[in-house]
This record gives C-alpha cells, structure tokens and sequence, in this order.
C-alpha cells in the first residue's frame, strides 16, 4: 500500500522575505499541520533542513562543529553541506546549481534546485511540485505494507549502554496485549496477542551484535517474536510509541552497569581526536625539482621551510611532528599519505612554492581538498600533481578524475570544515606577519591529499618564478618569518578544535 504525505506549502509571491511562515501539511499514517521558515538569499528560497527534519517527523542530524545536516528519507541517508552545492545520499554524490548555506544554526538548502534534483534523478517521481496558482509539493512515501498484519518489521538501534530493537506497527496495542521475557537459554521472547505478522515478508534490519538470531512464529491468537541473545542482559524493558507506532524493546548489557566505563569512553575519544601528531610534507625532492627559478629549485626551497616549521612546532606547541621527507629524496605522492595515516597524524600540511608563466606574480595562498573552482586553482593543482610523471606506478592514481575528486572531497567531509578552518588561520596569520600578497584560501584537487585521513591542507609559499619573491624564498630569515606565521595560524586552530 502507498502512503501518501502530502507537504502543501504557500507563498504570498515567488520571492520570500526572510522569516516568512510555509504553511505545511503532512497527510499519511499521521496528518498534522505545521509551519516552515523560508528566506531569500541571492534569489534563492532557503529552508532548514533541521527544521523541515523535526517538523515532519524524519530522522537525522545537524553537526554544528562541521556544519552538516542529514535526515533519512526510506532507507536512505541524505546529508547535506554548508558552503557547498554538494550532497550526499548514502554512497551517491549529487550536485546543486547553488550552494547550501549555514544559518541559524543550521544548513539551509537551495528548495526548488533540491525538490527537482530529488523527483528527477533520485526518488524518481515521489517529489512532484506545482507552482501555480500556489506552490504545491506532494511527497509519496512508499512505507510498509501492512494488510491484514500488524507487526510487519523490526529494526536495531545501538547505543553506548545497550540496543533498543523497534518492532513496527500500525497502531499502539494494549499494553496488556505485550508480554516479554528473558529465558536462562539466552533467548529473548515478545509475545504480542491479536499480533499477526507475515513469516515469509516481514522486515529484518541488519543484526547487531547483541542479537545472533530472529525466529517469527504466528500463532492462532498471538504472534512471537524470538532473539536469541549473544550475551548477557541486565535489564530489560518493554514499551510503545506513536508517530510512528513501535513497540520498542530496551536491552541494557553490561556496558550500562558503570558510568564510570561511559566516561572513559569518552575520554578515550577525546585523546582519539586530541592533536598531538603533525605530518609535515616538503614538496618534491630528489629527482623531481619541483618548479625551478632562476637561481633555486622548490624541492630545496619547500624542505628548509618545513624543517624550520617542524622545530617550531614541536619547541612553541609541544606537538610531535612527523615528517615525509627530511633530506632531498624522492618520495612518491601516495606514499606521503601513507606516512600520514600511519603515523595516526591529526593534520597534514603540505609545504610548497608556486610558479607562473607571468613573472610578475606574487603572493601566498592556502588550498585544501576540493573540486577547483577556478581556472588558476585547477592549474596549480596540474603543476603540483605533475610530480606523478616521475612515479615508476601511475595506476594507483586512475581514479582520480573529475569525478573522483569530488568523491575524495567527501569522503574527507568530516575532516573539510576542519581543513578549510586551518586554512583560514594560516591564511590570516600570514597576512598579519608577512608583508606579502594574501591570494586568499582556495580549493582544488591535489593528489597528495587524496588520501589523507585527516584535516590536511597544501601551501603554496610564494612564487619562484618571480626575481624578487625568489630572494625571499630562499632567505633563511623569511623562511622562519614563513614558519613563524604557519604556526600562530595552526596555535589558534589547536586552542580552538
């Protein structure tokens, strides 16, 4: 059976005024009514996806630290970007004609872009709008077919301190009609009467670790529900809710008998995340020069700038650094990552020196991974990912397209908005203490931070190709200058992360 929910959403005019109410109605197994806030930004109507999550009931959520969003719409997880018109649904990318936006809290998206991205290519036809004579949007959600059943799936949801499992129903039971107990055997038994459930269809979710087996048995007045147990439970309790209709089973195991173990799970990830390793990588070496100046090579250049940055790190922030080359070697660009994840690093900074055709360039500038948005970027990501050429294997690198940046850059998306953070302290710290060109923060697709697992960045110190910026380069007093500003960028990062 199809459930349809119906969204009617109402605008005075095509142009929203900020904080204007969507009138919102939601038809199906619940029928509500509700309101949405919309606002225009640069002609684009915006809404929460938070706000449009909680109000119609969808599961999901927002990471203020990373500002990401997701709900989930059937079986599938949407989660959505700020500063980019990129999203993902499960394992699929998908792009909008405009970015999404963090406001209030929360990532806005772009509705019209996103509602006909969403009825074309992915749920094929279950997002069907109107706009005249008033914006209309119907959602058809496919949900169970319950028929003549009314117990027709089960689901797992594990926590820290145990596993609840969620039988679904059309409607609560009587709580007389719901009897559960643990037997010495190690089996769990639900016994629901007037339950029925159809053996052959009935819905199970993956298994989570506590429960090894599901056994559905359809009795003449009742229905059970077996699990057979793969440890000990300490507690167990039994009760319903609505909207959606459940009949949810709490198992609380051993992990729940402490606060004390919850604690030091905590503070076990908190030293997970705690930056105490920075891998430093200098651009090029050995065969591969690197861009080439008049005078000096970027390969030399990029090793004296991370090996001064490398002590001040360890002396002014106490943090261990590890390094991907500290003499003139060549080191090809997937085993640099390599080094990184091994050494469990928590950043990656990429040191470089750029170069241009048109000797009068000049400046410093910051890159982190992500689809180039500009010709010049795309460039220098070119120059820079050239040092493959001197690489014996260039196989490992034949996913790396057009496509497989975009896939790179999100399967970073935890670690992005910390990459784009360093970034932005490097960049400003930069242009307080040296008295060079600020050419900005900017993104593109460099190999060497394919594969990083972790925030990383690329920094491209100044041009060698000009006279004047090539003196610099190679002066040891601004080389310290250069480290000396990366690391009161990368204290402010540390004392805020």
């Amino acid at each position: 059976m199809k459930v349809r929910f119906l969204f009617l959403l109402f605008f005075l005019s095509t142009n929203l005024l900020f904080g204007q109410k969507i009138n919102l109605t939601v038809q199906g197994d619940v029928n509500f009514e509700s309101e949405l806030k919309a606002f225009i930004n640069k002609d684009v109507s915006y809404i929460s996806v938070a706000e449009m999550r909680n109000k119609i009931g969808l599961e999901g959520t927002t990471k203020t630290n990373l500002k990401i969003s997701t709900f989930i719409f059937e079986d599938s997880e949407l989660t959505f970007f700020a500063d980019s018109p990129y999203f993902r649904v499960d394992n699929d990318i998908y792009k909008l004609p405009v970015n999404s936006i963090w406001s209030g809290g929360n990532v806005c998206v772009p509705f019209r872009p996103l509602v006909s991205l969403l009825n074309k290519q992915i749920f094929e036809g279950r997002f069907d709008y109107t706009r005249k004579p008033k914006f209309h949007l119907t959602v058809t959600k496919y949900h169970l077919k319950f028929g003549d059943n009314n117990l027709v799936s089960v689901e797992f949801d594990e926590k820290l301190n145990g596993t609840l499992i969620k039988i679904r129903t059309p409607k609560p039971f009587p709580d007389e009609s719901i009897q559960s107990w643990v037997h010495d055997s190690g089996w769990l038994y639900l016994t629901v009467h007037n339950g029925k459930l159809d053996t052959n269809n009935f819905k199970i979710s993956n298994l989570p670790k506590i429960i090894k087996e599901v056994i559905l048995v359809q009795n003449e007045e009742s229905a059970q529900i077996s699990f057979k147990l793969s440890e000990k439970v300490e507690e167990l309790d039994v009760y319903q809710t609505q909207n959606p209709s459940f009949i949810v089973l709490t198992l609380r195991d051993q992990r729940s008998k402490s606060l004390d173990d919850y604690f030091a799970q905590l503070e076990t990830q908190k030293e997970l995340w705690k930056i105490d390793t920075i891998v430093l990588d200098a651009g090029h070496g050995g065969k591969d020069p690197g861009a080439i100046g008049n005078k000096s090579l970027e390969k030399d250049v990029c090793l004296a700038i991370v090996l001064k940055l490398g002590k001040m790190i360890e002396k002014e922030l106490g943090i261990k650094v590890i390094y991907t080359r500290k003499t003139d070697e060549f080191v090809e660009l997937f085993k640099r990552g390599q080094i990184a994840n091994e050494a469990n690093g928590k950043l990656f900074i990429s040191i470089h020196a750029n170069s241009n055709k048109n000797k009068q360039s000049h400046g410093f500038e910051t890159y982190f991974l992500s689809p180039s948005k500009s010709e010049k970027a795309a460039e220098v990501a070119e120059k820079e990912n050239a040092v493959i050429n001197y690489e014996d294997d260039q196989s490992i690198y034949e996913g790396f397209d057009d496509a497989g940046f975009i896939v790179a850059s999100m399967m970073q998306s935890e670690f992005v908005k910390e990459s784009q953070s360093i970034a932005a302290y490097v960049q400003k710290s930069v242009e307080k203490n040296l008295t060079v060109r600020d050419r900005g923060v900017k993104q593109a697709g460099f190999l060497v931070l394919w594969r990083t697992s972790m925030p990383s960045i690329l920094i491209e110190t100044g041009f060698i190709s000009n006279p004047e910026e090539e003196k610099k380069l190679t002066n040891p007093s601004h080389q310290t200058k250069i480290a000396k500003a990366i690391v009161d960028g990368l204290r402010k990062f540390v004392h805020t992360y």
